[in-house]
């Protein structure tokens, strides 16, 4: 039933055709090449400047590699905090902050402080 339907249908559109072999009708005025312009244009459109668009993919693609940039630095800052940790535990290495950051003494120890010069 289909079949005779579309047949029927293009022997309409090339009789028409045919017969509308008129020269004083101009050939940009049909609106099939014009409705087809414009979808193309319009589907033209949505795939440079829409929602799921050419230049929302670039942006994405840009704030991608940013984020991988910053999960790569984040990541090593965490792994040299976590030396940091492992090192305070030795208390070789945590004497001499302590005493340059708190200033703590040996007993029997002397401090000579000195004023800063202000140059």
């Amino acid at each position: 039933m289909v079949s005779r339907w579309w047949h029927a249908a293009v022997a309409a559109v090339v009789k028409r055709f045919r017969a509308s072999g008129e020269q004083s009708r101009s050939r940009w005025l049909d609106p099939l090449p014009v409705v087809g312009l414009l979808i193309i244009g319009i589907f033209g459109w949505l795939i440079i400047f829409g929602d799921q668009g050419l230049l929302t993919w670039r942006a994405l693609s840009n704030t991608q590699a940013d984020l991988s940039r910053d999960e790569t630095r984040l990541t090593e800052k965490v792994h040299a905090l976590e030396l940091e940790i492992e090192r305070l535990e030795d208390p070789y290495y945590l004497e001499p902050i302590i005493r340059r950051e708190l200033g703590y003494v040996r007993p029997g120890e002397t401090v000579f402080q000195f004023p800063e010069d202000d140059q």
